[in-house]
């Protein structure tokens, strides 16, 4: 959802995600502060309204039913977490979290968070990998000792190699292939 704000020309992002169906109709909001909850007595809540912001990570082209988001509350240094979503309850599941604020997710062919890249207060970025689902998260760059900023981009067709683009503050930026370890799904 986007929404216009003042004099800014263009609409600004409001960190709410609304499902609708195929043909673009019955919208609902799904995550943000203005979901209706469907009012049961269970302490199972298929969605709510809550003070977060989400983004969309990954559509999950082999599951129909869900989609992996990025959500954090509003504050200046959020730590961000990766969720799974069923698209027609809202119901959200966390999948990962990171030892980063403010991070990005990006996800491998079979929808499985590899790659977090965030910044704390001090805005150095901080790129961290993992080999799998319940792996441990690894540093592999630090912007302060590296003088580089790494972004995920995408993992080759067999999963083995992750590319990421490298950007250097003198140039010139580069595509860094990545040895994973670690073959998807």
């Amino acid at each position: 959802m986007a929404s216009k704000f003042g004099m800014l020309a263009k609409p600004q992002l409001t960190g709410e995600i609304v499902g609708v169906d195929a043909e673009g109709g019955n919208g609902e909001m799904l995550v943000g502060q203005r979901v209706q909850s469907d009012g049961g007595s269970s302490r199972i809540q298929q969605k709510r309204a809550e003070n977060v912001w989400a983004q969309l990570v990954d559509t999950l082209p082999r599951d129909e039913r869900n989609v992996v988001l990025t959500v954090a509350g509003f504050g200046e240094d959020a730590y961000t977490r990766a969720e799974r979503m069923d698209v027609r309850s809202g119901r959200r599941l966390q999948v990962a979290s990171v030892p980063v604020r403010r991070a990005d997710f990006a996800t491998d062919h079979a929808g499985v968070v590899r790659f977090a890249v965030g910044a704390g207060s001090d805005n150095v970025s901080k790129l961290y990998y993992r080999t799998g689902e319940d792996a441990e998260w690894r540093l592999v760059n630090d912007e302060a000792k590296s003088g580089v900023v790494e972004v995920p981009i995408g993992f080759s067709a067999d999963g083995a190699t992750a590319y990421v683009l490298a950007e250097r503050a003198q140039g010139p930026n580069a595509i860094v292939a990545l040895g994973c370890g670690h073959r998807a799904a």
